[in-house]
């Protein structure tokens, strides 16, 4: 991409080219720049403004660093910057402000049927005819709130011709957020950002490719129109999967029912995403790092769900045995300030004693049984062992978790570690979905489809009316 870069404080015009995410800012050949392009644009990081000689659009890149602030400061030959994301093929003539993202993306097409945007007919003489359906028909519904901002969310199939094609009709999902109109960044950053984050947890990998999203607005005859792409790359994927693996995407109809609750824990934060591997194969190693990273991913989404449960009966004991002596030990020592002091400290230590890692994990572990000891047996079966107690998966997550954590890597390993944490990766998910509201068929499905399980998907009973 190449054309003039506006430098307002500078009253010019500097030729660029962009290219490998790098913006190069030439000095030669500069024009007058009469009046700077205003976009109203609203945003925290800094941003050039330009034109795209190949396509007479404008486009806005957001930088590192604005090497024109100062005055002072000489562009010799060239500078560099590089460039986080762009939003180009904007048009001069169609006011930018965006009302509305639309995404598509691989996963997109495997999470969502794509058959429901078709019918097949069959004539008397077998001959067949396809009937795509209205965009209207195919779409699903949900809703969440993002910077206290109501936002509608949809689901559905798209229909794309072209002409002297060997395929003329493609059909392909779109996911679309529609909200008030608006012209800040951070705002567009964040809702990419839910959509990224939704489905990195839903493919339990973080390598989701989505490359554009598509902003649309309206043009000065307040018609409805695309006015402008936006292009992330700071979060650029090298590696993408086979169609095997994207077929193997987890279907919507597992997370149709309270996909409203999910999407909003996403935007709110409440959902715990550094654990999950960048890659589908980096998913099947075990490492120390990820060890640490899925336990500490239990811990965030055990309070999530359970809040702080009361200790077992003998811990609860010895708590408040030891929380009466020293309510008592200043008096009885006569301490002065100083020391009584310190034995504040230490009851607050004490009082702050929760449930160790070992108690949560059987605590969840009983909770979430009857969705996940299938899984538990047949992957016991598939190593030719039988199913450890909760207590022993427990004891020896918490004893490698602190083995770890203390730096002891050439620590005794427990035999079993490896199939504990994939128990324990299946039981972030168990919680997660109880926490948002899902029934045990729709976890048990979900997680059968996102770690590929292979078990038949469970179906509820439809009572008739």
């Amino acid at each position: 991409m190449n054309g003039f870069v506006e430098v307002p404080n500078r009253n010019r015009r500097f030729a660029y080219t962009f290219e490998d995410q790098i913006l190069t800012v030439y000095s030669a050949n500069s024009l007058p720049l009469t009046s700077a392009t205003d976009l109203g644009i609203t945003s925290s990081n800094k941003f050039l403004v330009a034109t795209n000689t190949e396509k007479s659009t404008l486009v806005v890149f957001f930088v590192d660093h604005f090497p024109f602030d100062d005055g002072d400061a000489i562009i010799w030959t060239s500078t560099t910057l590089k460039v986080y994301y762009y939003i180009d093929g904007i048009h001069e003539d169609r006011r930018f402000s965006f009302d509305r993202l639309c995404f598509a993306f691989d996963e997109l097409n495997h999470f969502f049927n794509i058959n429901a945007g078709m019918k097949r007919h069959i004539t008397e003489n077998r001959t067949q005819t396809i009937e795509t359906l209205p965009y209207e028909e195919t779409q699903k519904e949900f809703s969440f709130v993002c910077n206290e901002k109501s936002i509608g969310g949809e689901i559905g199939i798209v229909q794309v011709l072209r002409w002297n094609s060997t395929i003329p009709l493609e059909l392909h999902n779109q996911l679309a957020f529609t909200f008030e109109s608006t012209v800040n960044i951070d705002f567009l950053l964040n809702l990419y950002a839910v959509a990224k984050r939704l489905f990195c947890l839903l493919c339990y990998r973080r390598n989701i490719r989505i490359d554009k999203v598509e902003l649309y607005g309206y043009s000065e005859n307040n018609l409805r129109c695309t006015i402008g792409i936006f292009h992330p790359l700071y979060s650029d994927c090298s590696y993408t999967e086979d169609r095997k693996t994207l077929e193997k995407t987890v279907k919507f109809h597992c997370l149709e029912s309270k996909l409203s609750e999910l999407v909003q824990a996403i935007a709110d934060e409440k959902v715990y995403t550094e654990h999950i591997p960048e890659t589908k194969q980096d998913g099947s190693r075990i490492t120390v790092a990820r060890t640490i990273l899925i336990t500490a991913a239990f811990e965030w989404t055990f309070t999530q769900t359970y809040g702080s449960p009361p200790l077992s009966a003998y811990r609860q004991e010895v708590k408040a045995d030891i929380l009466e002596k020293l309510d008592v030990l200043p008096e009885e020592k006569s301490y002065n300030s100083k020391k009584k002091s310190e034995v504040k400290l230490y009851h607050k230590i004490v009082s702050n004693v929760d449930r160790n890692l070992s108690e949560k994990i059987q605590y969840a572990l009983k909770d979430c049984a009857n969705i996940l000891e299938p899984f538990m047996r047949r992957l016991y079966a598939i190593n030719g062992m039988e199913v450890a107690p909760f207590a022993q998966i427990a004891d020896d997550l918490q004893y490698q978790r602190n083995a770890y954590a203390h730096g002891q890597i050439d620590r005794e390993l427990k035999e079993n570690i490896v199939l504990d944490v994939i128990i324990l990766e299946w039981l972030n998910y168990c919680m997660l979905f109880k926490c948002i509201g899902y029934d045990e068929i729709d976890i048990f499905n979900a997680i059968n489809q996102i770690f590929t399980r292979g078990f038949i998907d469970k179906t509820k009973e439809v009572n008739p009316e």
